[in-house]
């Protein structure tokens, strides 16, 4: 597959939010999955849970947004061929300005913590997925940019990238040698070895718009969709499709089984400040959860 976009990894540096990109290790506190399905009036038990991912950043030299993206997958992937795209809320709405997107300013650098705090879950729960973070500014949240229109070409840099990556070791120590080996790839026409086979949306709040949108825009994307992940959306109608699985987390109180209902009273347990407002924890603690009930990356 030959390219005309320009591909770059480049690191990103640490910020109070993230320890930036390379080989990391952690124990986050995360929900136990097996304690998520259970009555919604009985707590949700924590645990710390050791992880390593190795999180990529990864630029377009384009003009128009996404034109960067945070790139995570467990360290030990074995297959690169499923992907999870996740939706982030909008990000003027945090304070975010496109004025300072071009030079990853200001707030921006606070986005990039979703890569290391979801991909720490991809590791908890063990799965092939490599999670990927369209960085969408405020110009084109609601078209999609170029995303919508070259997905597969960067879908395909991004995995085969991630696959050199898992083969070289930790992407701090030789990002010019897997940058070079790629690009010797896509400057050569030569087909890359990895395909994308599977797809993964997941959103988080007002990420359901996003999501919709690049849903139903992506060009094909429909035979690859096998599963959507919704973290508390908002904003858009709940996500629906034929033999599309998905999976709901949301606050309600309810006995409903359309969704897993994780309102506040179950977060009485958290090993740490008083939960008063679930939303946020529930993308950053829930994920693994996702990944024991998800049937993609076993």
């Amino acid at each position: 597959m030959s390219t005309s976009l320009n591909y770059r990894f480049t690191d990103f540096p640490p910020h109070t939010t993230h320890q930036g990109t390379g080989l990391i290790k952690y124990s986050p506190i995360l929900a136990q999955p097996w304690t998520v399905a259970q009555d919604v009036s009985k707590p949700l038990g924590f645990q710390t849970k050791e992880c390593a991912v190795n999180v990529l950043s990864l630029t377009i030299d384009a003009p128009h947004g996404p034109n960067w993206f945070g790139v995570a997958f467990r360290v030990g992937t074995t297959s690169f061929s499923s992907v999870n795209i996740f939706c982030h809320p909008h990000p003027g709405h945090a304070g975010m300005q496109d004025k300072d997107y071009a030079t990853r300013t200001g707030d921006w650098p606070a986005l990039f913590r979703y890569s290391q705090n979801l991909g720490f879950q991809l590791s908890a729960g063990d799965v092939n997925q490599v999670l990927v973070i369209p960085f969408f500014n405020n110009a084109s949240y609601f078209t999609g940019g170029v995303f919508v229109h070259r997905w597969k070409e960067i879908l395909s840099v991004i995995v085969n990238g991630a696959s050199i990556v898992a083969t070289l070791g930790d992407p701090r120590v030789a990002p010019k040698v897997e940058l070079g080996v790629l690009e010797a790839a896509l400057l050569s026409g030569k087909p890359l070895s990895v395909s994308v086979d599977n797809v993964i949306f997941s959103c988080f709040s007002f990420g359901r718009n996003l999501m919709q949108t690049l849903r139903f825009n992506m060009a094909g994307v429909g035979s690859l969709l096998r599963e959507i992940w919704d973290f508390d959306g908002a904003g858009a109608a709940l996500p629906q499709g034929n033999k599309i699985r998905t999976i709901l987390y949301d606050q309600a109180v309810s006995k409903s089984p359309w969704s897993f209902h994780v309102p506040n009273p179950r977060w009485s347990g958290f090993p740490g400040p008083k939960v008063t407002d679930a939303h946020g924890f529930i993308p950053n603690t829930l994920l693994w959860h996702a990944t024991t009930v998800s049937g993609v990356g076993h």
